[in-house]
């Protein structure tokens, strides 16, 4: 999970992380910085359980 807006580490970071670990799932939080479970709790929660009963 990322935050798209976070101007820490940029989405990009993010992107090439993903592209070079298999199996692994980017998830851009709109609207999130840094923290992005402190900007869209519910969506880190769902992913999160979704993730886990998968």
């Amino acid at each position: 999970m990322w935050g798209e807006d976070d101007t820490f580490q940029k989405v990009g970071y993010a992107e090439r992380f993903a592209g070079e670990v298999p199996n692994t799932a980017l998830v851009r939080v709109p609207k999130a910085g840094h923290i992005p479970m402190e900007n869209d709790p519910a969506l880190v929660a769902r992913t999160l359980a979704a993730f886990f009963l998968a």
